[in-house]
């Protein structure tokens, strides 16, 4: 029998409203009665309740406001709902309040359930339901009355059962309540709780979150009339609420663990009897490093990526042999699979969970498997550890060499686990080592440039240089040359193949042990100088690569700034067959920086015809500052941008017998 995923049903819950009762708050006199005419968004009523039980959770709704524009009433027009095959819409009243009266528009939903399977390049999968719910003749004007509750039962076991879990957020400024209510009511066998995080006191300040017990029975009831938030959504963070079981991380990992351990636990003897082929490759490698760089490539490139949103939301993990003959698997199957193999080579490593995208949030929330969304691998070599992401694709190099993932908070799968924070940390090798040389003679540049790349760089460019065209290639290049050069006076950017001609640019090597890759780039640049008032000439090089645009117009008054930079080193030389002012402060002026969090020095060496530059530049990464660490960082971004991030070579105005010189020399 196909599952109903929608009915109507009166509701019969701890509180319920009356007809007469809702006609009544829908055309009550507000003091935010003018709110519309503001541009603002005004609700009568919101009544929004958890009820959490062992073996579901019900999420409750009553809502009342005005279709007073255009979008509010195509919204109401078509409601859509994402269901998995756990989950149940109750519709108890649809109804809108025209003229003073209320009518019902229950016979006027149309219900449609569709499959919502989405599919992408990378294997995203769902077998959930797309509810849409279509009203008839609404009309502007009307005030939309609307009680549901969408049910969620809780699998019979596993870690979505014995963990609870709800994240709400509170309204955007742009609505006004007339009353809101926020009710969360605790039906389970266990302690649960709470923390409200970004709230804000008489002052605007963050209160700091504290943790909440709601004991069995109880409720959570946050109940106002006149209501609005008072906070900038461009500079702070909404205030939310999060509920959860009562729990330890360590709780959570012990839970975890029991789960994996089954999985993880067997021994690797599954490899001889289904994969030797795969042990016959493997064999071909001589070093261990080797071995372990086969096997993680192995596992992210040729398993292919599923994510099914219904395994995991259940956290469990496919064995590994299925991974294996199916060639095919989450990031859980995936990450298990590697540590399998890794096993077999007698190297230490832990699955880890982890959340990219709300690192930062992991401790203002209450601990919960939910917290989490992907897992990955801790690998333990050589006195060091290592994260391998199993599911990233074209990365090269033996481990110590590998593209580094970065995030700040991880949870161990192993007994009695803590949440572990992940410090800081400073590359210890440049990840990019830039020369260039510009040599003009006669009033003609020869540039010749050079990129050696590692990490996530060569990673990335070797991707670059595998999917692009050359002409996208000659574009990305010159492009960059055309602006640390400032040459926007002298050509416009469309005239790029015009002025930089007889470019040849490849890579020369490629040592995917080690993640190197170099870059030749050659190019005749035809109008190197730049001329300015008094007519003139100069030449230069200023790489912006060095300022951080993003640090300076970072503004958000709650979040951290995320520090994420490569370690470089760039040296650059401009020469001339003419005479420069080697006395000139821009062209002298050297610096240096050695701050918690940016370590940068110049050096340069002046001749009569030219100049060279090194710039030597490393960034404190996988960190979030504010507040004063992000004071000294910009102070050390300032001292940058003070003529420190590149330099400009003054040219003597040529005399009567220079040129007379040339003219000579040309016939």
């Amino acid at each position: 029998m196909e599952k109903t995923y929608t009915r109507f049903e009166h509701y019969s819950g701890d509180r319920t409203y009356q007809n007469e009762q809702l006609v009544e708050q829908a055309l009550a006199n507000s003091d935010f009665d003018q709110a519309a005419t503001q541009g603002k968004g005004f609700c009568r009523l919101l009544d929004k309740a958890y009820i959490f039980q062992d073996e579901k959770l019900s999420e409750y709704s009553i809502v009342i406001y005005t279709l007073d524009e255009p979008g509010l009433l195509d919204s109401a027009a078509k409601r859509e709902y994402v269901l998995s095959e756990h989950d149940e819409m109750i519709i108890h009243r649809m109804a809108v309040v025209r003229n003073g009266q209320y009518l019902d528009k229950a016979d006027d939903v149309q219900i449609r359930i569709l499959d919502h399977e989405e599919q992408g390049g990378r294997g995203f999968l769902t077998n959930r339901k797309k509810l849409s719910l279509i009203i008839k003749d609404l009309h502007l004007q009307d005030i939309l009355i609307f009680e549901n509750t969408l049910v969620s039962h809780a699998p019979q076991a596993g870690l979505k059962r014995d963990f609870k879990h709800v994240y709400q957020e509170f309204p955007d400024p742009f609505w006004f309540y007339d009353r809101y209510v926020l009710r969360t009511v605790n039906q389970t066998s266990q302690v649960m709780t709470y923390k409200s995080c970004f709230f804000r006191d008489a002052q605007h300040q963050v209160i700091d979150p504290i943790a909440i017990d709601l004991p069995i029975g109880e409720s959570y009831v946050f109940e106002a009339d006149n209501f609005t938030t008072d906070y900038d959504p461009k500079l702070e963070v909404r205030p939310f609420i999060d509920f959860a079981t009562k729990a330890s991380y360590s709780k959570v990992s012990d839970a975890a663990y029991q789960i994996y351990e089954k999985v993880i636990s067997q021994n690797s003897t599954w490899l001889e009897t289904s994969a030797p082929d795969l042990l016959v490759e493997l064999a071909q490698h001589e070093t261990l490093d080797e071995k372990i760089r086969f096997v993680i490539e192995f596992v992210q490139n040729s398993i292919y990526y599923v994510y099914d949103a219904e395994i995991m939301d259940g956290h469990e993990p496919q064995e590994p042999q299925i991974t294996y003959e199916s060639k095919q698997g989450d990031c859980k199957a995936k990450t298990v699979l590697l540590k399998s193999l890794l096993d077999y080579l007698d190297i230490a490593s832990t699955c880890v969970l982890v959340n990219y995208e709300a690192d930062y949030f992991i401790p203002f929330y209450c601990p919960s498997p939910s917290n989490f969304n992907h897992v990955i691998l801790k690998i333990a070599y050589q006195g060091r550890h290592y994260f391998v992401d199993a599911t990233s694709r074209n990365q090269f190099g033996f481990l110590q060499y590998r593209s580094v993932p970065e995030f700040m908070y991880y949870l161990p799968i192993e007994p009695q686990a803590d949440l572990q924070f992940r410090e800081p940390f400073w590359h210890q090798n440049y990840l990019v080592e830039e020369t260039v040389t510009c040599m003009v003679t006669e009033g003609v540049g020869q540039i010749d440039h050079t990129l050696l790349l590692r990490r996530q760089n060569a990673d990335a460019i070797r991707q670059m240089f595998k999917n692009e065209s050359e002409t996208y290639l000659f574009n990305c290049y010159t492009t960059s040359l055309y602006y640390n050069m400032c040459l926007t006076d002298n050509f416009s950017e469309k005239e790029l193949s015009e002025y930089f001609t007889d470019s040849k640019i490849a890579i020369v090597s490629d040592n995917q042990d080690l993640n190197e890759l170099q870059i030749q780039h050659d190019v005749t640049l035809l109008k190197p100088y730049t001329v300015r008032i008094g007519k003139k000439e100069y030449l230069n090089y200023w790489d912006r690569t060095y300022l951080d645009d993003k640090a300076r117009d970072f503004n958000s008054r709650d979040l951290p700034f995320w520090l994420s930079h490569a370690r470089e080193k760039l040296t650059f030389e401009l020469r001339t067959d003419r005479k420069i002012n080697d006395k000139e402060k821009v062209t002298l002026q050297e610096c240096k920086i050695d701050s918690d969090f940016l370590c940068y020095q110049t050096t340069k060496a002046v001749d009569k015809h030219g100049a060279r530059m090194t710039i030597d530049y490393s960034v404190k990464t996988n960190a979030a500052i504010k507040g004063e660490e992000l004071a000294n960082y910009l102070s050390s971004d300032k001292k940058i941008r003070d003529n420190n991030f590149g330099m400009t070579i003054d040219l003597f105005e040529q005399g009567f017998f220079d040129k007379l010189k040339k003219s000579f020399v040309k016939k």
